[in-house]
């Protein structure tokens, strides 16, 4: 990767960050319209996955930028799930930090599934992780950001609607992933 590649990366990175950290200010200033809250008691890991379920059928496609996958590796139906909606079309690309055996089984059907490993910055033992859905379709999209609050999941969803700027930062960040990143196979 040449220098300028990394830095584009280190750029992008930075204002997703910044968004990170404006979601959290969010939650407290409720004044903000177009975003959607929902706090999923003890982080149920299972009701969790029901929320990315919902969120990946109502998408075309969807980019993830994830750390591991573990949500996968968790709920066995989850992979099954990804893999069928995929054969009816839905686009899939996952952004990683580094190849794993739950990558490795979600992208041996190589069908409208797609891995990156891309360099994903680590900003003080925390990388970014969201989804983003139907980012080349504008007014459509959403991001749904998910953290902890340490005894509850907590995942704030934006409307491209209401966030156009937000979005465009997530898109252009997951942008910079496949630019950078290279393409597991």
């Amino acid at each position: 990767m040449t220098i300028w590649a990394q830095i584009a990366t280190g750029i992008v990175a930075n204002l997703i960050t910044g968004v990170l950290f404006k979601l959290r200010v969010i939650k407290v200033n409720r004044t903000r319209r177009g975003y959607q809250e929902i706090r999923i008691r003890g982080a149920n890991q299972l009701k969790i996955n029901q929320y990315l379920k919902d969120l990946f059928s109502r998408a075309s496609s969807i980019d993830v930028v994830s750390n591991r996958l573990s949500w996968i590796q968790s709920d066995p139906t989850m992979a099954d799930f990804i893999l069928e909606l995929a054969q009816e079309g839905k686009q899939f690309r996952f952004h990683l930090p580094a190849d794993n055996d739950v990558a490795r089984k979600i992208r041996a059907e190589r069908q409208n599934v797609r891995v990156f490993i891309s360099p994903i910055p680590d900003f003080l033992g925390e990388h970014p992780r969201f989804t983003l859905t139907d980012k080349n379709m504008p007014g459509s999209g959403y991001l749904a950001v998910g953290y902890s609050d340490n005894k509850d999941w907590l995942i704030t969803e934006f409307n491209a609607r209401d966030h156009t700027q937000t979005l465009a930062i997530a898109r252009g960040y997951v942008e910079s992933l496949e630019l950078t990143g290279e393409e597991a196979i």
